[in-house]
């Protein structure tokens, strides 16, 4: 599924701004056929999520099903002679979309695009109806999990009583949270585009494969740097190559994107269809205990992240994305995790261009192997995976897949279910590491040695070792030594930090304040620099994000070197300058340990 663009034979206009809304408080709108004439509605705002756009407590705390609608106009001229497709960016979880009443598609999943050809139910006078059913319930055989049994103990049991009730440590949104688009193209056109890249020399080589959908095309060229080569299509497909000299290849100090346009023609070579794909020459690879980009080692620096804003919720917002982007690179991070879930494309687009290594991660999170039967679970799971490889397959950006974030990978259940996944990502691409991001004991954990990379998530100083910094470095030295003992594979710490509430202070370090998220942070990375066989540091979390009520959060997790708003705390300068080019500068302000130990 391609990115809808603009082009000499393809136009696309953008649906957001403020729909209508009916919340099915009683789900009976499709026992009354709310999609050939819903209720009256209210203003709402699209894209974004609906818990906090009103101002009463229903709508904010509501799982269940929201109707969203709006008139629809298309040019004339599109009517009959063009393809025209609803493209939904995201919808958490479940979508159904109708136009003038007719079924058109649905969609399970809550962070995947999906469209649907509508031109057979358009009006060609007029206005139309444009209907998309949204419900954010999760059971036990979603993919991510929600509303599980304590009962079934382990991570069914982490939040016990959470509000929204999800085991996660996350906001439970509901909504159109992506842009929706309305696109055409022309009866024949380029369906999918799939591009690999390889290096030799100086020089880049583009390997591309296209799919055609319709009939009567004929032949595909392919332009880059003002060479272009001609290819004869073979049924639906085409393939080839393009070589560029003196290529620069992509990487975070140099992210040169060549634009790469596809032009499709048919017969007397009228031209059918143009689409311009930005692509980055780039390889990467896992050699030993390194991670290489372009064949040289290179060492993760950055975060673990969240779609997660105030109002908004988890819908985009393109301010607030240029916004974030910039403090990466204030902070001199190059790299960021996609936890828990894909992000929108837009974020993979400003990565591509801005130069920053990505784990791209499905929302298979803190999934419980407690659950009887996983088929169903494993079945989405499966799709979604299919789904975020079609999407991100041509990002340059994405440097690794993540199939999964903390799941119960102490399980026996795990080993083939996970093994699946894997399989099944491997088939679909050979030129990326796949990695599992886990948190259970090394030695009860049963999945990561069927994975490239190690990602871990651990938080000595927090969740163990409360206040006692001085026994950090040490356990996370330890932790490290056996991981890699056990494994033998490249280690990215991906979580470790502390929570601080912002303006809280002390001068020796206690937890709660910004001196002791810094300690914390400071202490673990000196340590992990120390390990040849560590390629990454992600601090947990670029900015606090909303989460479920519950006694052991204050609204917020406040793990975030930012605010929700985004201002920085103490963490947020000491790691500006351990990622500088000149390293941490910082130097040790307290001493730890008992006078007696130091002594010893």
């Amino acid at each position: 599924m391609l990115y809808p663009i603009d082009t000499a034979t393809r136009t696309r206009i953008d649906l957001s701004g403020i729909w209508q809304a009916v919340f099915d408080w009683e789900d009976k709108g499709l026992k009354e056929k709310w999609f050939e004439n819903p209720p009256a509605g209210r203003d709402i705002a699209v894209p974004a999520s609906w818990n906090d756009q009103f101002q009463d407590w229903a709508a904010h705390n509501h799982v269940g099903t929201v109707w969203y609608y709006r008139d629809l106009y298309v040019p004339e001229d599109w009517i009959g002679g063009k393809n025209v497709f609803v493209r939904v960016g995201s919808a958490m979880y479940h979508a159904t979309v109708w136009v003038n009443g007719k079924l058109m598609c649905e969609h399970e999943g809550g962070y995947m695009p999906f469209e649907c050809e509508v031109s057979s139910a358009l009006n060609r006078q007029g206005g139309n109806l444009l209907v998309v059913r949204v419900n954010n319930t999760l059971s036990d055989k979603t993919c991510p999990q929600g509303n599980l049994d304590p009962s079934l103990g382990g991570i069914a049991a982490w939040r016990v009583g959470n509000f929204p009730n999800v085991h996660y440590d996350f906001f439970h949104y509901g909504g159109i949270h992506r842009p929706v688009v309305l696109y055409s193209t022309g009866k024949t056109y380029i369906d999918d585009i799939t591009v690999k890249t390889a290096i030799k020399g100086a020089s880049g080589t583009i390997r591309f494969e296209t799919v055609v959908s319709g009939k009567g095309a004929e032949k595909l060229e392919v332009t880059v740097e003002g060479r272009t080569v001609e290819t004869a299509l073979r049924g639906q497909a085409g393939s080839g190559s393009v070589v560029i000299k003196n290529c620069v290849f992509w990487c975070p100090e140099t992210p040169r994107l060549y634009d790469a346009r596809f032009r499709l023609y048919g017969k007397g070579g009228k031209l059918l269809d143009e689409y311009t794909l930005p692509v980055g020459v780039r390889t990467v690879e896992v050699s030993g205990k390194s991670i290489l980009l372009n064949g040289k080692p290179v060492y993760l620096k950055g975060f673990g992240r969240h779609e997660d804003l105030h109002v908004i919720g988890k819908g985009l917002s393109l301010p607030w994305l240029v916004k974030d982007f910039s403090i990466m690179k204030w902070i001199n991070a190059n790299s960021f995790r996609t936890s828990h879930y894909p992000y929108a494309e837009e974020v993979m687009r400003m990565a591509d261009r801005w130069g920053f290594l990505v784990i791209d991660e499905s929302s298979a999170n803190s999934l419980s192997f407690a659950v009887k039967d996983m088929s169903r679970t494993l079945a989405v799971h499966r799709r979604e995976i299919r789904e975020l490889y079609q999407r991100d397959k041509n990002h340059p950006s994405v440097i690794m897949w993540s199939v999964s974030n903390e799941s119960e990978t102490n399980k026996e259940q795990s080993v083939p279910y996970f093994k699946t996944i894997r399989d099944d990502l491997r088939k679909l691409d050979d030129t990326r590491p796949i990695t599992i991001v886990v948190c259970v004991g090394q030695h009860g954990e049963k999945t990561a040695s069927m994975f490239d990379v190690v990602c871990y998530n651990q938080y000595p100083g927090w969740y163990s070792h409360y206040g006692r910094v001085e026994k950090v470095a040490a356990n996370v030295a330890e932790h490290v030594r056996s991981t890699y003992e056990l494994f033998g594979k490249p280690i990215i710490y991906t979580e470790f930090g502390a929570d601080a509430i912002s303006g809280m202070h002390a001068d020796i370090p206690e937890m709660w304040t910004e001196e002791y998220q810094k300690e914390i942070i400071r202490v673990i990375i000196e340590a992990l620099r120390k390990c040849d066989c560590v390629v990454g540091e992600q601090v947990w979390n670029f900015a606090d994000f909303k989460t479920g009520q519950h006694t052991h959060r204050i609204v917020y997790n406040h793990k975030g070197v930012f605010t929700r708003d985004r201002k920085p705390k103490m963490a947020a300068h000491y790691l500006r300058d351990a990622w500088s080019a000149e390293g941490a500068r910082w130097g040790i302000p307290f001493e730890y340990g008992f006078p007696q130990e130091r002594r010893q």
